[in-house]
């Protein structure tokens, strides 16, 4: 019985990894992002399901709303649909053809009405006008003085 090796017992699985710190301290940290990309990555919604008095007022307010309508628009007849990907269909909005955002539009129509059910939105924007013009009364005053 002397004569049988000594088996060594080994961990069964992966062996544990060591930790290299000096890797960590090459990391390079982004910093955040200008103001004006984040607006810019904003815009890419293309008012797709607003009614069409909000989203003339937003294009009326923000005109590169505009230029990202034509950017999808070129995705558009690039590629087709980015829904159902066909390349023969009119176009709608924000990259679909007119199908899909029919179809997509009346769905988060229905959403909006179920949202809405039971609301009384002049009240609430009454009450939203007052409040804020409250607001801007008091800030006018503390900026104003006595002027």
């Amino acid at each position: 019985m002397s004569n049988i090796a000594k088996v060594e017992s080994r961990r069964v699985g992966r062996p544990k990894k060591i930790l290299d710190f000096q890797k960590l301290d090459n990391v390079q940290v982004v910093a955040p992002g200008s103001p004006d990309r984040a607006i810019e990555s904003l815009m890419i919604f293309d008012a797709r399901c607003l009614d069409v008095a909000t989203r003339q007022e937003l294009m009326r307010i923000l005109p590169q709303i505009i230029h990202v309508r034509r950017a999808w628009r070129a995705e558009f007849m690039e590629c087709g649909c980015i829904c159902c990907h066909r390349k023969n269909a009119c176009y709608g909005a924000g990259g679909f053809c007119g199908t899909c955002w029919g179809r997509i539009y009346q769905r988060m129509l229905k959403r909006y009405r179920k949202q809405m059910a039971g609301r009384d939105s002049p009240a609430e924007l009454a009450t939203f006008v007052k409040a804020l013009s409250l607001k801007f009364n008091a800030a006018q005053q503390l900026l104003n003085g006595d002027d």
